[in-house]
């Protein structure tokens, strides 16, 4: 069977923000003089207290993982699907790029750490990776071609090939293992750390 997956702003947000509004929809049916603004009140809240399983649903079909491997989940897109087989070589080159490199964690000359399997092993262990149809998304009203954020990464899609996907899953998936590494999470650190290490993504 498979997981459903949500992160902690989705447990609390649907119940704050629609349990909020009922709350206020309600206080509104009850203020309310005339009948019919007391029914447009009433129905108001109702729906936002609908609206927490509808939510559940339509996320945790977003977040569903379509198969697991290594220990992360992957969802397909309508067209993004890279195949089981695939992720395994994406993952496979990803651990011979990293392993025994070494990484900065801070500015310090003393805060080298070297990439182990342990850390990489970890850091794909309960990744939830999304595949997007579009080259270009918005995340947080932002445009990305990919990102990470906590357990999830997001991956955009060009074309029917591949080779996009794969640069965009490494690069989001390096991010992961550089956070485990113990290195500063800042975007800019960590592309610099990219730069230095020849990934190329």
């Amino acid at each position: 069977m498979k997981k459903l997956v949500f992160t902690p702003l989705d447990i609390l947000a649907p119940w704050l923000v629609c349990l909020l509004s009922a709350g206020l929809c309600t206080w509104g049916a009850v203020a309310a003089i005339d009948v019919p603004a007391k029914i447009v009140s009433a129905v108001t809240g109702l729906v936002f207290v609908l609206g927490i399983p509808v939510f559940y649903i339509v996320r945790g079909r977003r977040r569903t993982p379509n198969f697991e491997t290594r220990g992360m989940g992957v969802v397909w897109g309508t067209r993004n699907k890279p195949s089981k087989e695939l992720v395994e070589m994406w993952v496979r080159g990803l651990i011979d790029f990293w392993l025994g490199k070494n990484v900065m964690r801070t500015h310090a000359p003393d805060s080298a750490v070297t990439i182990t399997q342990s850390m990489v092993d970890r850091a794909l262990e309960g990744l939830l990776v999304i595949c997007y149809d579009a080259d270009h998304f918005s995340f947080w009203g932002r445009m990305v071609r990919g990102y990470a954020s906590g357990k999830t990464i997001g991956i955009g899609f060009k074309g029917e090939d591949m080779t996009y996907t794969a640069s965009l899953f490494k690069h989001e998936v390096s991010h992961q293992i550089l956070d485990v590494a113990g290195v500063l999470w800042d975007e800019a650190r960590h592309h610099n750390v990219f730069l230095k290490t020849g990934l190329g993504a």
